[in-house]
Order: structure tokens, then C-alpha cells, then sequence
């Protein structure tokens, strides 16, 4: 059968690590519609980088300053589709690994609740893919601020 290369995952391995799947939030506005997905948000701070903080480490030593010493999940998914998952993308550490296990689900055809309804290893970065609440449209503050 055909190559489905949109279900293939990518990372860009820069020193805050990008992950992807799918479409991007600007690629599924102009394929479906703005009006027919919803982006679930976040951004994190990970744990890694709060103890290297803690035991006397700075963010610059870590290669993070700024928003940059924030992680961000992004799940875009189609309304009218059962909130199918049409891109899931991600910087933080391990982003890369992170990716590999969500693009098997995610060329089953996930859906926001199967996304949700798995219950993440705590304390890992994977966790907030399945921890997301959030929308974009809901104007609600996308960060999180603990565990």
C-alpha cells in the first residue's frame, strides 16, 4: 500500500527538542476550515529542568531561557470528526521518543478522548500529551503550573 508520509513522525534535534505528526494548525484550517478544529494547548515546565534549577543549575546552563524554558503540546483535532487527531506536535526534552509512541495511535486514527483517556507516566514530559485541557478558543491561560 501507499506511504502515508503525514503519518510519519518527525523530530528536529535542536537543544529544545521539536516533535511532530500530522498536519499543523495553519495546514488543517486551510484543508477543513478554521472553524472546524479546536487546538488543545499547553505549556510545562520539565521536571528535569526544575531540578537541575533546584540543585543550583541556571537556565542558561540548561539551554533554556525564557519561553524557550517552557515545553508546549499542541493537539489539533477536526469538530466534526469526533475531535480526530489531525497533528500533535511538541518541544521539551525526549520530544523525538515522545512522538514515536503517539504516531502509532495516531495512525490508528486517534481521537482526543483516546489521547485523554490514557493516563500518563508521572513524572515524564509524555505526560502532558495526555494531560491537555485546554483550548485555544476557551482564552484560558495555557499554562501549567504544577504536577
Amino acid at each position: 500500500r501507499p506511504c502515508n508520509y503525514e503519518g510519519i513522525a518527525t523530530t528536529v534535534f535542536t537543544p529544545l527538542e521539536y516533535a511532530c505528526i500530522g498536519k499543523s494548525e495553519e495546514e488543517a484550517a486551510a484543508e477543513i476550515g478554521e472553524d472546524n478544529i479546536d487546538v488543545y494547548h499547553c505549556y510545562f515546565k520539565p521536571l528535569e529542568w526544575s531540578l537541575l534549577e533546584t540543585a543550583g543549575g541556571s537556565s542558561s546552563e540548561i539551554g533554556a531561557e525564557d519561553h524557550s524554558s517552557r515545553g508546549y503540546v499542541k493537539c489539533i483535532v477536526d469538530k466534526n470528526d469526533e475531535e480526530r487527531v489531525l497533528g500533535l506536535h511538541i518541544t521539551g526534552p525526549h520530544a523525538g521518543e515522545i512522538m514515536q509512541g503517539f504516531s502509532v495511535a495516531y495512525n490508528m486514527g486517534m481521537r482526543y478522548c483516546d489521547l485523554v483517556s490514557a493516563v500518563g507516566i508521572h513524572p515524564t514530559s509524555a505526560e502532558e500529551v495526555v494531560g491537555l485541557e485546554v483550548t485555544k478558543a476557551s482564552g484560558k491561560d495555557p499554562e501549567k503550573t504544577s504536577c
